[in-house]
Protein backbone atom coordinates (compact mmCIF):
# COMPACT_ATOMS: atom_id res chain seq x y z
CA UNK A 1 0.00 0.00 0.00
CA UNK A 2 1.34 3.37 -0.91
CA UNK A 3 2.07 5.76 1.94
CA UNK A 4 0.01 8.93 2.44
CA UNK A 5 1.09 11.62 0.10
CA UNK A 6 2.63 9.24 -2.33
CA UNK A 7 1.21 9.14 -5.89
CA UNK A 8 1.14 5.85 -7.62
CA UNK A 9 1.52 6.73 -11.32
CA UNK A 10 1.46 4.44 -14.30
CA UNK A 11 2.43 6.72 -17.20
CA UNK A 12 2.55 3.93 -19.68
CA UNK A 13 -1.10 2.94 -19.18
CA UNK A 14 -2.37 6.52 -19.01
CA UNK A 15 -0.69 7.43 -22.27
CA UNK A 16 -2.09 4.36 -23.98
CA UNK A 17 -5.59 5.24 -22.78
CA UNK A 18 -5.29 8.77 -24.10
CA UNK A 19 -4.02 7.49 -27.43
CA UNK A 20 -6.88 4.94 -27.63
CA UNK A 21 -9.42 7.68 -26.94
CA UNK A 22 -8.01 9.81 -29.71
CA UNK A 23 -8.03 6.81 -32.04
CA UNK A 24 -11.66 5.99 -31.23
CA UNK A 25 -12.62 9.63 -31.80
CA UNK A 26 -10.82 9.76 -35.11
CA UNK A 27 -12.35 6.44 -36.19
CA UNK A 28 -15.81 7.71 -35.31
CA UNK A 29 -15.49 10.85 -37.43
CA UNK A 30 -13.90 8.90 -40.29
CA UNK A 31 -16.88 6.49 -40.39
CA UNK A 32 -19.33 9.39 -40.12
CA UNK A 33 -17.66 11.25 -42.99
CA UNK A 34 -17.62 8.10 -45.12
CA UNK A 35 -21.36 7.61 -44.60
CA UNK A 36 -22.07 11.22 -45.55
CA UNK A 37 -19.91 10.87 -48.64
CA UNK A 38 -21.78 7.73 -49.65
CA UNK A 39 -25.13 9.53 -49.32
CA UNK A 40 -23.91 12.57 -51.25
CA UNK A 41 -22.52 10.54 -54.14
CA UNK A 42 -25.32 7.98 -54.38
CA UNK A 43 -27.82 8.27 -57.28
CA UNK A 44 -31.48 8.34 -56.30
CA UNK A 45 -33.69 7.22 -59.20
CA UNK A 46 -37.39 7.97 -58.86
CA UNK A 47 -40.17 6.61 -61.01
CA UNK A 48 -40.90 8.74 -64.08
CA UNK A 49 -44.06 10.89 -63.81
CA UNK A 50 -47.19 9.52 -65.39
CA UNK A 51 -48.77 11.74 -68.04
CA UNK A 52 -52.37 11.41 -69.17
CA UNK A 53 -53.87 12.65 -72.42
CA UNK A 54 -55.29 16.19 -72.20
CA UNK A 55 -59.07 16.36 -72.10
CA UNK A 56 -60.75 16.70 -75.48
CA UNK A 57 -62.18 20.09 -76.42
CA UNK A 58 -64.91 21.00 -78.90
CA UNK A 59 -63.69 22.39 -82.22
CA UNK A 60 -63.24 26.14 -82.34
CA UNK A 61 -63.49 27.79 -85.77
CA UNK A 62 -61.58 31.05 -86.22
CA UNK A 63 -64.32 32.73 -88.25
CA UNK A 64 -62.60 36.12 -88.52
CA UNK A 65 -59.97 34.40 -90.64
CA UNK A 66 -62.37 32.33 -92.72
CA UNK A 67 -62.24 32.49 -96.51
CA UNK A 68 -64.44 33.63 -98.08
CA UNK A 69 -65.70 36.03 -95.42
CA UNK A 70 -68.72 34.86 -93.45
CA UNK A 71 -69.69 38.52 -93.01
CA UNK A 72 -70.62 39.10 -96.66
CA UNK A 73 -73.20 37.60 -99.00
CA UNK A 74 -71.48 35.48 -101.65
CA UNK A 75 -72.79 35.91 -105.19
CA UNK A 76 -72.56 32.61 -107.05
CA UNK A 77 -73.96 30.90 -110.13
CA UNK A 78 -74.51 27.29 -111.11
CA UNK A 79 -71.17 25.69 -112.03
CA UNK A 80 -69.01 28.15 -110.05
CA UNK A 81 -66.18 26.70 -107.98
CA UNK A 82 -66.22 28.02 -104.42
CA UNK A 83 -63.03 27.55 -102.40
CA UNK A 84 -63.20 27.65 -98.60
CA UNK A 85 -60.57 27.73 -95.86
CA UNK A 86 -61.42 27.95 -92.16
CA UNK A 87 -58.84 27.74 -89.34
CA UNK A 88 -59.76 25.39 -86.50
CA UNK A 89 -58.41 24.49 -83.06
CA UNK A 90 -59.31 21.43 -81.00
CA UNK A 91 -57.78 19.01 -78.52
CA UNK A 92 -58.44 15.58 -80.01
CA UNK A 93 -58.23 12.16 -78.40
CA UNK A 94 -56.21 9.40 -80.12
CA UNK A 95 -58.16 7.99 -83.05
CA UNK A 96 -60.87 10.68 -82.88
CA UNK A 97 -60.35 12.89 -85.91
CA UNK A 98 -62.22 16.05 -86.81
CA UNK A 99 -64.79 15.59 -89.55
CA UNK A 100 -65.94 18.58 -91.61
CA UNK A 101 -68.96 18.40 -93.92
CA UNK A 102 -70.84 20.91 -96.06
CA UNK A 103 -74.62 21.21 -96.03
CA UNK A 104 -76.91 23.28 -98.17
CA UNK A 105 -79.78 24.63 -96.04
CA UNK A 106 -78.72 22.69 -92.93
CA UNK A 107 -81.68 21.63 -90.74
CA UNK A 108 -84.17 23.12 -93.16
CA UNK A 109 -86.73 21.38 -95.34
CA UNK A 110 -84.43 21.72 -98.35
CA UNK A 111 -81.31 20.33 -96.56
CA UNK A 112 -78.85 18.54 -98.82
CA UNK A 113 -75.43 17.10 -97.94
CA UNK A 114 -72.70 18.36 -100.24
CA UNK A 115 -69.62 16.37 -101.21
CA UNK A 116 -66.84 15.97 -100.36
CA UNK A 117 -66.14 15.88 -96.64
CA UNK A 118 -62.82 16.68 -94.99
CA UNK A 119 -61.03 14.55 -92.38
CA UNK A 120 -58.40 16.28 -90.28
CA UNK A 121 -55.73 14.18 -88.54
CA UNK A 122 -55.70 14.13 -84.75
CA UNK A 123 -54.04 17.23 -83.30
CA UNK A 124 -53.78 19.42 -80.23
CA UNK A 125 -55.43 22.72 -79.37
CA UNK A 126 -52.08 24.50 -79.65
CA UNK A 127 -51.81 23.56 -83.33
CA UNK A 128 -54.03 25.66 -85.57
CA UNK A 129 -55.17 23.61 -88.56
CA UNK A 130 -57.03 24.61 -91.68
CA UNK A 131 -60.17 23.06 -93.13
CA UNK A 132 -59.74 23.45 -96.89
CA UNK A 133 -62.67 22.51 -99.10
CA UNK A 134 -64.00 23.21 -102.57
CA UNK A 135 -67.61 23.17 -103.71
CA UNK A 136 -69.15 23.35 -107.15
CA UNK A 137 -72.47 25.22 -107.11
CA UNK A 138 -75.16 22.78 -108.27
CA UNK A 139 -78.22 23.61 -110.35
CA UNK A 140 -80.35 25.74 -108.04
CA UNK A 141 -83.30 28.04 -108.46
CA UNK A 142 -82.48 31.74 -108.16
CA UNK A 143 -82.65 32.90 -104.56
CA UNK A 144 -80.94 33.14 -101.21
CA UNK A 145 -79.45 29.92 -99.84
CA UNK A 146 -77.51 28.89 -96.75
CA UNK A 147 -74.23 26.95 -97.03
CA UNK A 148 -73.01 25.58 -93.70
CA UNK A 149 -69.73 23.94 -92.74
CA UNK A 150 -70.33 21.55 -89.82
CA UNK A 151 -67.31 20.34 -87.85
CA UNK A 152 -67.25 17.74 -85.08
CA UNK A 153 -65.27 14.75 -83.82
CA UNK A 154 -65.80 11.37 -85.41
CA UNK A 155 -67.06 9.97 -82.09
CA UNK A 156 -69.89 12.53 -82.17
CA UNK A 157 -71.42 11.36 -85.46
CA UNK A 158 -74.54 9.26 -85.76
CA UNK A 159 -75.00 6.51 -88.35
CA UNK A 160 -76.08 9.12 -90.91
CA UNK A 161 -72.98 11.25 -90.33
CA UNK A 162 -74.79 14.01 -88.45
CA UNK A 163 -73.63 15.45 -85.11
CA UNK A 164 -75.11 13.83 -82.02
CA UNK A 165 -74.33 16.61 -79.55
CA UNK A 166 -74.18 20.33 -80.26
CA UNK A 167 -71.55 20.93 -77.56
CA UNK A 168 -68.95 19.10 -79.67
CA UNK A 169 -69.93 20.85 -82.89
CA UNK A 170 -68.86 24.09 -84.57
CA UNK A 171 -70.34 25.71 -87.67
CA UNK A 172 -69.50 28.35 -90.24
CA UNK A 173 -72.30 29.79 -92.38
CA UNK A 174 -72.12 31.50 -95.77
CA UNK A 175 -75.19 33.17 -97.24
CA UNK A 176 -75.38 32.73 -100.98
CA UNK A 177 -77.15 34.82 -103.59
CA UNK A 178 -77.62 32.14 -106.25
CA UNK A 179 -78.20 32.71 -109.98
CA UNK A 180 -79.35 36.27 -109.42
CA UNK A 181 -78.81 37.69 -112.90
CA UNK A 182 -80.92 40.76 -112.19
CA UNK A 183 -79.47 41.31 -108.67
CA UNK A 184 -82.93 41.69 -107.21
CA UNK A 185 -83.07 38.77 -104.78
CA UNK A 186 -84.32 40.28 -101.47
CA UNK A 187 -83.03 39.13 -98.09
CA UNK A 188 -86.59 38.16 -97.31
CA UNK A 189 -86.04 35.22 -99.66
CA UNK A 190 -83.38 33.72 -97.33
CA UNK A 191 -84.29 30.76 -95.13
CA UNK A 192 -85.62 32.05 -91.83
CA UNK A 193 -87.56 31.34 -88.70
CA UNK A 194 -89.62 33.63 -86.56
CA UNK A 195 -88.25 34.39 -83.11
CA UNK A 196 -91.05 34.98 -80.64
CA UNK A 197 -90.78 38.27 -78.69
Amino acid sequence: MASKGTCRCEPGRAGAARRAGRWRSASHWTAHFASLLAIATSCVVSDPPEYSNPAATPPLLVLLEAFPSVGKVQIVNTGDLMLMAVPVRAEDQPGDELIARLYLDFRLDTEAVQAPLAILPVGSYDDERSIDMSWVVPQLDPGCRQLMLVVTHRSNLDSAGRPLQNRDTAVAVWWLNVNDASSDNPMSACPKETIAP
